[in-house]
């Protein structure tokens, strides 16, 4: 356990992943580690992301009150898609073609 004026930090470790805890006034983060990925969950009163990271690809999600924002990222594309209550929107672009 860590503690500032700023935030706590609170650590869990198991043989199998790490946790960390980071809670602020402001944002609550959480931070899993496992051996092949990392995850990251941040928790603020605007908005949730969450964050995936494997030695392959990232993915981003974003959620606000109003929309839905997720990201997908790989060596070979890219992927967005965004979500409302009045639209989707789905963007794919690779090396060889972009798709709208």
């Amino acid at each position: 356990v860590f503690i500032s004026p700023y935030y706590l930090c609170l650590v869990f470790i198991s043989p199998y992943y790490l946790c960390l805890v980071f809670i602020s006034p402001y944002y609550l983060c959480l931070v899993f580690i496992p051996p092949n990925y990392l995850c990251l969950v941040f928790i603020s009163p605007f908005y949730l992301c969450l964050v995936f990271i494997s030695p392959y690809y990232l993915c981003l999600v974003f959620i606000f009150p109003y929309y839905l924002c997720l990201v997908f990222i790989s060596p070979y594309y890219l992927c967005l898609v965004f979500i409302s209550p009045y639209y989707l929107c789905f963007v794919f672009i690779s090396p060889y073609y972009l798709c709208l």
